[in-house]
């Protein structure tokens, strides 16, 4: 009789033992160990502990509630020099870069209708003779000033400067 059969026989068997204990092992039980999703008001609850803790202003939760880190006016390089401060009672709370420069915006939170946006920008801006009009997505003010496009758009609680290079 041959050894090397019989040999090769065990150590099949033995690797295929071996196997076995370890795909049962990585297995696992069958029961579900997954965490389950967190649910709206958690996940909201966390978004407003982050945007906290970046010094985003706690008015800023509900009309923006993805602002998470601190706004920066200084940051946005396209607001022209005659640009005013808002004309109604407002709260920065976002700023931000769209289109590598080409696009900024500056978003606020404020109990201001949209009405009184428009109109007290429509105001504040008037040398610059800025329209409103609905273009689709709602109502809006536009215009230019010193070279640069902006644009006001309100929105529930609050409204955003949009500024592009012309």
């Amino acid at each position: 009789m041959n050894p090397r059969p019989r040999r090769a026989a065990l150590a099949l068997a033995s690797t295929a033992l071996a196997l076995t204990g370890f795909l049962s092992a990585c297995a696992g039980d069958s029961e579900n160990t997954a965490t389950p999703p967190i649910g709206a008001e958690e996940a909201k609850d966390d978004l407003n502990d982050i945007a906290a803790d970046s010094g985003v202003p706690e008015e800023c939760a509900e009309a923006f509630p993805l602002a998470l880190t601190k706004p920066d006016p200084a940051s946005v390089k396209l607001t022209p020099t005659s640009w005013p401060e808002p004309p109604v009672d407002a709260v920065l709370c976002s700023t931000s870069e769209i289109m590598d420069g080409g696009q900024e915006a500056m978003g606020y939170a404020s109990d201001a209708s949209a009405d009184e946006v428009l109109d007290a920008y429509e105001s504040a801006l008037a040398s610059f003779d800025p329209t409103i009009e609905d273009k689709g997505a709602g109502t809006s003010l536009f215009g230019e000033a010193d070279g640069t496009s902006f644009q006001v758009t309100p929105q529930d609680g609050g409204f955003t400067v949009f500024f592009a290079t012309s």
